[in-house]
């Protein structure tokens, strides 16, 4: 059975970083749907457009028998059901990083989340569990 890694953390905590140490999996990423549909990473956009092609690509692949990562925030379980919803076996890699290393790599970045953005996922974060669904929660410190 194919898996599915969705990632779950704050911009600039490493997912992305994450996904290029595991070139074999099948990378989709919200941020480069974003770019596809609208010129580029920081336009939001219409969510449901993105997720909804994003959640395409992910079922296509799957299918196909090949492992995939979805690289987003997944910052609440409500999101993450969707990801649930696919026929894989389910692996959630938690990035448990300190806001302050997150805001302080951000500021670093091409393309800056704004602090308020950082303050709303906080106030909502849940850590992915296995009651919730995850074959396998994985957690990444650094």
């Amino acid at each position: 059975m194919p898996i599915l890694y969705t990632l779950v953390g704050l911009p600039a905590s490493g997912k992305s970083t994450f996904c290029k140490s595991h070139p074999e999996c099948v990378y989709i990423s919200s941020d480069a749907i974003r770019a596809e549909l609208y010129g580029d990473e920081v336009t939001q956009g219409n969510a449901s457009d993105v997720f909804a092609i994003a959640h395409e690509r992910i079922d296509h692949y799957l299918t196909l028998g090949y492992n995939v990562i979805f690289d987003a925030t997944n910052t609440t379980r409500k999101i993450r059901r969707r990801a649930l919803a696919h026929k894989a076996y389910h692996i959630a890699v938690y990035f448990d990083i300190p806001v302050s290393v997150c805001k302080a790599q951000n500021a670093k970045r091409d393309r800056i989340v704004p602090e308020f953005v950082y303050d709303n996922m906080i106030k909502y974060m849940s850590k992915p569990t296995k009651s919730e669904g995850f074959n396998e929660v994985l957690i990444v410190h650094e």
